[in-house]
């Protein structure tokens, strides 16, 4: 199927002037990410962007210069991704919707549920996307199902559900609840709301759970540490990360070997092991990250992100760390700003 998918996006390139020959016996890698003018960086005028990795070869995969669009997601069916689609009814108060673009079909966007419908999330099987919006009396936290048009609130009895990650088989999310004065890690059964607390039970502050690839663990922060939980230990943490480091988006890799992190103290980015040993800088350019996000490949090889001195400097750089080979590749493209990126 990426083999398809990978033949279909290179007729679009050859549409749009450009050829890049697939000469491989294994499909392409590529990296999805929003991009936009440096001169401009506002959002507003962003589009999706798919780079090849080994031959560096570019395309706009949207192509619409006056439609705001970020935070692009991949389902693993090598066909879907989705993004938020931003646009300036300020009148409406409607800011952002989810858009589904597949290989060969047409756009379909769907009608937003709040002011801000963000930060989609597929599924494991490639059927659902999971997104969060601004309710009236806190965050609501929406399955959507594309090809249907179906989407129901998951309804449990916090206040609000945050940084909602899908565990491995595709059953249970695990997500920061929010209420004032606290914050925990709890992982919510799908089919019924049921929702357990897996943190401990104290004043520490809890963000950004992401699970291991068995399924058994989560990891997430600890007051700017790193914290690991297994299931079947839930109030007790595993604190990896010594306290000179601040710690934040962390991602553990498809393959279960590695926990990345940025430092928000001096912005350079880090991999340890699950058990916290290992710990080791992989970045030096040490700027701020772009939406706190840190994307490992599927295969668990690569490690992307975006960094920049800020949206005033119109300048940043595309980062791809290679677990394999212990490199570390710099995409600084002076004509845009590049957002978050993810693997597709």
């Amino acid at each position: 199927m990426k083999r398809a998918a990978a033949f279909v996006l290179c007729i679009m390139l050859a549409l749009a002037g450009s050829v890049i020959a697939f000469a491989r016996v294994q499909p392409p890698a590529f990296v999805l990410v929003a991009a936009e003018p440096s001169a401009i960086v506002t959002g507003f005028g962003a589009d999706i962007y798919a780079l090849e990795l080994e031959r560096g070869n570019w395309v706009n995969v949207t192509h619409t210069p006056f439609e705001g669009e970020i935070n692009p997601a991949s389902a693993r069916n090598d066909r879907d991704f989705s993004f938020t689609r931003m646009n300036q009814d300020f009148v409406r108060g409607l800011l952002a919707e989810i858009c589904l673009d597949s290989l060969g079909e047409a756009r379909r966007c769907f009608p937003a549920r709040g002011r801000w419908d963000s930060g989609a999330t597929w599924s494991p099987d490639g059927e659902w996307l999971l997104y969060h919006t601004p309710g009236s009396e806190g965050a609501l936290t929406v399955l959507l199902h594309p090809r249907s048009g179906e989407a129901r609130e998951i309804e449990t009895t916090t206040d609000s559900l945050l940084d909602a990650a899908w565990s491995p088989d595709g059953t249970r999310l695990a997500a920061v609840h929010l209420s004032p004065g606290f914050s925990r890690i709890v992982t919510v059964d799908i089919a019924g709301a049921a929702l357990t607390t897996l943190s401990p039970e104290d004043d520490t502050r809890y963000l950004a759970p992401t699970w291991g690839p068995d399924g058994a663990q989560v990891a997430y922060l600890a007051n700017g540490r790193l914290a690991v939980t297994a299931l079947d230990r839930p109030g007790e943490a595993d604190i990896i990360t010594p306290e000179t480091l601040a710690a934040t988006a962390p991602a553990w890799s498809p393959d279960g070997a590695l926990i990345a992190f940025a430092d928000t103290l001096t912005w350079h980015v880090y991999v340890v092991q699950p058990d916290g040993s290992g710990l080791r800088r992989i970045s030096d350019l040490p700027r701020p990250l772009i939406d706190d996000t840190l994307s490992w490949s599927r295969d668990g090889r690569y490690l992307a992100w975006s960094a920049s001195g800020g949206p005033a400097s119109g300048q940043n750089v595309l980062s791809i760390y290679d677990a394999q080979a212990d490199t570390l590749r710099q995409v600084n493209d002076r004509a845009h700003y590049f957002y978050a990126p993810v693997w597709w």
